[in-house]
């Protein structure tokens, strides 16, 4: 395989939440990744993970509720936005890997 790194948005991750004993105040700037993954042999194309909606009205109300109010996130280059600008189209991924969610830890 041969793989590349997708920009897939940017969490301001608030240290208290994972680490014991941080300040509230300290923000750790996590990115999100995904992967481009291309079968040396056959050629096909995966993708890894999605990374971060930049729309996020399109979440479940807890999830809107936790970006707004503990961890802004933003996403200045979606999945999409990142093969296109490595150089593939989106439509020729054929198969799309999600390994799990998204603050799944947080709420």
């Amino acid at each position: 395989m041969n793989v590349s790194a997708l920009e897939a948005g940017i969490i301001h991750l608030p240290l208290d939440r994972v680490v014991a004993g941080a300040a509230s105040s300290e923000i750790s700037i996590c990115p999100s990744l995904a992967f481009f993954l291309r079968h040396s042999n056959s050629e096909r194309h995966f993708v890894f993970d999605l990374g971060l909606r930049r729309d996020t009205d399109t979440y479940p109300p807890a999830i809107r509720s936790l970006i707004k109010n503990v961890m802004h996130v933003e996403v200045p280059q979606t999945v999409a936005e990142s093969c296109v600008k490595g150089g593939i189209k989106p439509g020729h991924v054929e198969t799309v890997i999600l390994s799990h969610v998204h603050f799944d830890q947080c709420v």
